[in-house]
């Protein structure tokens, strides 16, 4: 995906989560409605609307990658109040590169504990 190869992407995740998967048939409508960052849009909201949502990190990761970084940070927010083990990733996760800028990405950081 990083690499702009997305039909190849999207053929590997199939193989991986099987063709029925809520999550990739969302996906994939998404990304053929409105391209990368709709499929994306599509996967975050999908997995937002679960009860309970089962990964906050990934939901804030699916968010940074369609470019919605205020929702992107709720999440982070989230998955840091519930202490998501996957939050300890955040300063290398390549899909959330966009929002390292920004300077409530360094207070996550600094609230985490992690070196900058």
């Amino acid at each position: 995906w990083l690499t702009g190869e997305y039909e190849m992407a999207l053929a590997q995740w199939s193989e991986h989560h099987g063709t029925a998967s809520p999550w990739l048939v969302a996906f994939e409508e998404g990304y053929r409605n409105a391209g990368p960052a709709g499929g994306w849009l599509a996967a975050a909201e999908l997995a937002a609307a679960r009860e309970p949502v089962q990964n906050p990190f990934d939901v804030a990761v699916s968010y940074s990658a369609a470019g919605q970084s205020d929702l992107a940070f709720e999440w982070l927010e989230r998955a840091y109040r519930d202490r998501t083990p996957q939050i300890l990733h955040l300063s290398f996760h390549p899909f959330l590169e966009p929002l390292m800028d920004d300077p409530r990405f360094e207070s996550l950081l600094q609230r985490i504990g992690i070196p900058q």
